[in-house]
């Protein structure tokens, strides 16, 4: 699985959307109001940082 893929997946998951959302989504769509984004970068970092692990 590419990693972009990899993320989308599972960020989308985290989302509650589930495997359907990322599948039937070709591209990602901000959901989160702007006091979560810190949140949501930090969380994608740490997802990538597993990633690569």
């Amino acid at each position: 699985v590419p990693p972009i893929d990899y993320l989308r997946q599972v960020t989308l998951d985290l989302g509650g959307e589930g495997v359907l959302g990322a599948v039937s989504e070709r591209h990602m769509i901000r959901r989160a109001p702007p006091t979560h984004t810190q949140q949501a970068k930090s969380t994608v970092r740490a997802l990538i940082r597993r990633f690569n692990e």
